[in-house]
């Protein structure tokens, strides 16, 4: 934490502060990060992957190891669903993240800085010793 500048530091403190959770998902939670993914698409002008490929992904990444690939959601009580999503793989002792959303309409809150923090803090746990945002 105390390696992040001061603006990372000020957004997960803001994101914390402001009642952001960050739950790791699972399987059942794909279409929700999906939804947030479209809605960061739209924004972002870019083309979406659909929804089958995150699945497909899901199932052939847990099948060679289930802490291969970790989706972290975050949520706020004010907003309804997903805020921020993310995707992050892991191999041995090097962790990535892969994939990334947030909507638009909380963006203010910074979940998108509390996911990435908590993403870092459990590939840690897990024995990474690097972590690449890509």
């Amino acid at each position: 934490f105390a390696g992040f500048n001061q603006q990372w530091r000020r957004n997960i403190r803001k994101a914390e502060k402001e009642g952001v959770v960050v739950r790791q998902g699972a399987a059942s939670d794909l279409p929700a990060f999906h939804t947030c993914y479209v809605e960061t698409a739209k924004r972002d002008h870019f083309t979406p992957r659909s929804l089958n490929y995150f699945q497909t992904m899901w199932d052939a990444m847990r099948d060679e190891a289930p802490e291969r690939i970790s989706l972290f959601l975050a949520q706020h009580p004010d907003h309804s669903g997903v805020i921020a999503a993310t995707k992050m793989t892991q191999v041995g002792n090097h962790a990535w993240y892969s994939y990334g959303a947030s909507t638009t309409a909380a963006r203010e809150l910074r979940p998108s800085n509390a996911v990435q923090w908590n993403m870092m803090q459990q590939a840690l746990a897990r024995g990474a010793q690097v972590y690449d945002m890509r």
